[in-house]
């Protein structure tokens, strides 16, 4: 429904593509400080240097084709293909969130830092377009990015917090914890949970 919906509100002589089950994780980190220091011996360069090669090891183990650092955020995405979109798309996130947690917390903590990070994760609707000349880069928005965002900005530091569209997609697949219940714009009230684990 909500694909339909996105479909018919763009004008015809938009060159953007709407995927309809698209699984997105922001990863917001929220000390910069912490991220340009160079707090241990073992880590030669900025934390963030060192955060970014880990999390793109990680990002091509998983098969996550969709990968930027955006000033303080990482914005990851699979399910941009039908055959992708949906629960194998989620299934590949929430695998490549735990994996990027425990990146994070080990070079937080080899850098004698507070794991000065948090994770989001939704399942839905975005919007994507090529930017730049030749084949250029995909740039992904929608409600899935904005989510995703939100429940990163709402997460217990350290913390992976999913909606309600992840949890019904793996529940009894993964370990989750309720979050509690928000209200979102345009969407009313909706449930949170903690992603704690794989099953």
């Amino acid at each position: 429904l909500a694909d339909s919906a996105l479909r018919d509100a763009l004008p015809a002589d938009v060159a953007a593509d709407v995927y309809p089950q698209v699984a997105v994780m922001v990863l917001r980190f929220t000390d910069p400080l912490a991220l340009a220091g160079r707090r241990a011996a073992s880590l030669q360069g900025a934390l963030v240097e060192h955060l970014a090669r880990e999390l793109e090891a990680a990002g091509q183990a998983a098969g996550v084709p969709y990968l930027k650092l955006l000033g303080d955020e990482v914005v990851a995405a699979a399910g941009l293909t039908a055959e992708e979109a949906g629960p194998p798309a989620i299934r590949r996130m929430a695998a490549f969130a735990l994996a990027a947690r425990r990146c994070c917390l080990a070079l937080f903590e080899e850098a004698e830092a507070e794991p000065a990070f948090r994770i989001g994760l939704d399942l839905g609707v975005a919007i994507g377009s090529r930017v730049g000349p030749g084949s250029g880069f995909l740039n992904l928005w929608g409600d899935a990015v904005r989510l995703a965002g939100q429940m990163a900005a709402s997460a217990p530091e350290g913390g992976i917090q999913a909606s309600e569209a992840v949890y019904a997609a793996l529940a009894g697949q993964y370990l989750f914890r309720p979050r509690g219940r928000f209200h979102m714009p345009r969407r009313g009230a909706m449930s949170s949970y903690i992603l704690a684990a794989e099953l």
